[in-house]
């Protein structure tokens, strides 16, 4: 404590590196007023030095000064003419770019993107906007994945309506989750933590595919999510979002910022849902979404004076959901086999601290952050009790200079995770805690023009699995502005939790089997990507093809290969994951964007049984987004079309005959449209999730008789909800 206290002073004593920000627009002409937009995207690089950076989904952008002034700061867009600025001094906080519409180049004309691929990042990182989490339905960030198709979101069981992500067809317990790049969502996290999100409160989420930077922390193994919020400096001073569906779930969001004084700034936060009404459009005696009754606040804080500034906040949540048959009563039936009944309450708090502080050589800063999460879960499946605790601690500190030159930059870093469990299941309680001290060392070559190389190793000392290192190398190749070529390769660890991480098999009466004798997880993926900007009926195009592939050394297997058991145990053979993904990005049409994407996805692991195909991933994905915008800005129009392909489906065939299914899945296509209207303060949004109504037949096994032996609510595919109509506005004060 008094080490972190000793820092925090340090940080509000202590100036940053000299920097240099500012917005760029681009500037329209609606019903005879001009209106400015962010554009996102934009290259912003010294001419004479090598720092570079990328605009972020508001238009905004700071980069570090370089040691020698004057120089001139360039800015680079496909479709627009390079603009050029002199600075002579620094720190500059106030530069504003504007592109003008009818500015062009070439026939092209760039617009605002809601999603976008960036060419500056060494890595394979996709940035989904605000703009585009607005033309999703509401409302957390299992929800908002729905127009990407470089995640996947599927419903875990039928009877807790949790849903779980896929990255490159593997299970998202092997994508690091970041919050402001500081991990979160792990351990009891798993089930529920994208339902414990707010999508209105979010900024950006950056989807990075592959091993990640090694200063995040040992646990990216196919990718990284990164959570940006709205920070008090991006906020407006009230906004307040309301929505409802036809179900009845209603949700209420808003957050204001208030400038305290010249130094000091805050934003709270504020998140509530609520669904009580059972709902049962299959008729097998489950209601089809879990009442929840949830509440979920932030509170952070911002100091600056000049370039002094650090950054910290607290979270709160309660999450309050239960399911089950339409006539299950918890005063009557908890623990009875009167009724099948599922619940659980979460209550999480959360509290963070970062910042920065430079040192006397030029381009060399001291950073840290640091969190710690208190997480506890009480929860039934039927006559099966889960009750966890858990406490988690989490500090890097990074230390960042160069070697010669700023061609030849790197990072260097301290830091550890703490985690505590105490868990109790049926009748069996068990604890474990885990310490893991690590340290990390990231090398970066930069030729501004052509190459970039970012080499990492860090080591990592797990306090019972013993030492491991993660080594992981990323490579971009930018032979000219429009293509960029990108390979990557590295390996990640991470500790499994047996039981809360399979939550969903406990929605069924298979018996559980879990083996002794548990090793860590650990695979080595590999990458290669190609984007291309061009242009496609005289307007601006942009076409991704990626690759990547996973092998496991050592993998949790769980198997539920036979009818009634679920084995979980230790791989012994091959494990692996082959990616393959195509998109492409166009605007055919003034105001109309079009998105198409197409993925093949192939993962097998070895069971009892032998090599097989994982269940429940679809083989063949594909995605089309089309928006539209009018001409005068005040109407929006969204539709997405998602197609999913065959997946395979444990066998069943020692059910009785009635309770026996398909070994593979129905393939099946979901749309989804949303209508805005957009006012001075406020919109209105009109859309339906789910247009054609398709949900899963049969998909509880033996539903009227939940605590036979053949009972099974965790053989899912396809969606468990049929069509949703919902409506919602946003309001917003400047």
């Amino acid at each position: 404590m008094k080490f972190f206290t000793m820092l925090l002073l340090i940080l509000l004593s202590s100036e940053l590196n000299a920097q240099v920000s500012g917005i760029i627009f681009e500037e329209t002409i609606n019903d005879g007023k001009k209106q400015k937009e962010g554009v996102p995207g934009v290259r912003v690089y010294w001419q004479n030095h090598d720092a570079q950076v990328a605009s972020d989904n508001q238009g905004k952008f700071k980069i570090e000064a370089p040691g020698v002034l004057p120089d001139f700061l360039i800015f680079s867009y496909v479709g627009y003419p390079n603009d050029t600025v002199k600075i002579t001094r620094a720190p500059v906080n106030n530069i504003q770019v504007v592109y003008k519409e009818g500015q062009e180049l070439d026939g092209l004309t760039v617009k605002g993107k809601t999603s976008y691929i960036s060419f500056v990042d060494p890595r394979n990182v996709r940035t989904i906007s605000q703009k585009h989490l607005h033309t999703a339905a509401c409302c957390n960030l299992s929800e908002s994945f729905e127009r990407d198709a470089t995640v996947d979101v599927s419903f875990s069981d039928a009877v807790s309506g949790t849903k779980k992500i896929l990255m490159l067809g593997l299970d998202g317990v092997y994508t690091q989750m970041l919050s402001e790049n500081i991990p979160t969502m792990r351990g009891l996290s798993a089930p529920y933590g994208l339902t414990f999100v707010p999508g209105p409160w979010i900024q950006s989420i950056m989807i990075t595919k592959g091993t990640g930077s090694v200063a995040n922390g040992y646990e990216s193994i196919t990718g990284q999510i990164n959570i940006e919020f709205i920070k008090p400096d991006d906020s407006p001073k009230l906004f307040v979002n309301g929505y409802i569906n036809n179900n009845l779930r209603s949700e209420f969001n808003a957050y204001t910022a208030t400038k305290v004084n010249d130094h000091w700034s805050t934003m709270f936060y504020v998140n509530g849902n609520l669904l009580q009404n059972r709902v049962d459009r299959n008729n097998d005696s489950f209601i089809d979404d879990p009442l929840t009754k949830q509440i979920n606040v932030f509170h952070r804080w911002k100091y600056q004076k000049g370039n002094k500034m650090t950054q910290f906040g607290v979270k709160a949540l309660i999450d309050d959901r239960s399911g089950g048959q339409t006539n299950f009563n918890y005063a009557n039936d908890y623990n009875t086999t009167n009724a099948y009944g599922f619940g659980a309450i979460s209550t999480q708090i959360e509290a963070f601290a970062k910042g920065g502080m430079p040192l006397k050589k030029e381009a060399t800063s001291l950073a840290f952050l640091s969190s710690y999460r208190y997480h506890d879960q009480d929860s039934y499946y039927g006559l099966r009790d889960y009750k966890g605790t858990q406490n988690s601690g989490y500090l890097n500190l990074v230390y960042a200079s160069y070697l010669g030159n700023t061609n030849h930059t790197y990072k260097a870093g301290l830091g550890g995770t703490m985690d505590l469990y105490e868990q109790t299941f049926v009748d069996s309680s068990f604890s474990r805690n885990e310490y893991v001290p690590g340290a990390f060392f990231e090398y970066t070559y930069k030729n501004l023009e052509t190459f970039t190389a970012v080499l990492g190793m860090r080591g990592d000392y797990h306090s019972i699995f013993g030492f491991q290192y993660s080594p992981r190398a990323h490579l971009k190749w930018h032979p000219n502005e429009h293509t960029v070529l990108r390979v990557a390769g590295g390996k990640g660890f991470r500790s499994p939790n047996v039981i809360i991480e399979n939550a969903a098999v406990f929605a069924s009466s298979r018996v559980l089997d879990v083996r002794n004798g548990f090793g860590i997880e650990e695979a080595w993926n590999y990458g290669i990507s190609w984007s291309e900007d061009f242009t496609l009926f005289k307007r601006d195009a942009t076409f991704i093809m990626d690759f990547f592939r996973t092998d496991f050394t050592n993998q949790m297997i769980v198997d539920m290969e036979t009818a009634g058991l679920v084995s979980i145990y230790n791989l012994e053979g091959q494990s692996f994951s082959n990616a393959f993904q195509v998109d492409l990005i166009t605007e055919p049409l003034t105001g109309l964007t079009l998105s198409l994407a197409y993925k093949y996805t192939d993962v097998k692991m070895q069971y009892d049984s032998g090599l097989e195909t994982k269940p429940y991933v679809p083989i063949h994905r594909a995605m089309a987004n089309l928006d539209y915008k009018t001409p005068n800005k005040k109407w929006d129009f969204s539709f997405t079309s998602n197609y999913y392909g065959l997946s395979r489906v444990p066998s069943t065939t020692g059910n009785t005959t009635d309770n026996q299914r398909a070994n593979s899945s129905t393939p099946y296509f979901i749309l989804h449209g949303q209508i805005t209207k957009h006012f001075k303060r406020f919109d209105i949004y009109l859309g339906s999730e789910n247009l054609t109504n398709f949900i899963q037949k049969r998909a509880i096994i033996a539903p009227n008789d939940p605590f036979s032996e053949e009972f099974d609510a965790s053989m899912i595919w396809g969606p468990m909800n049929g069509r949703i109509v919902y409506a919602g506005f946003r309001f917003k004060i400047k």
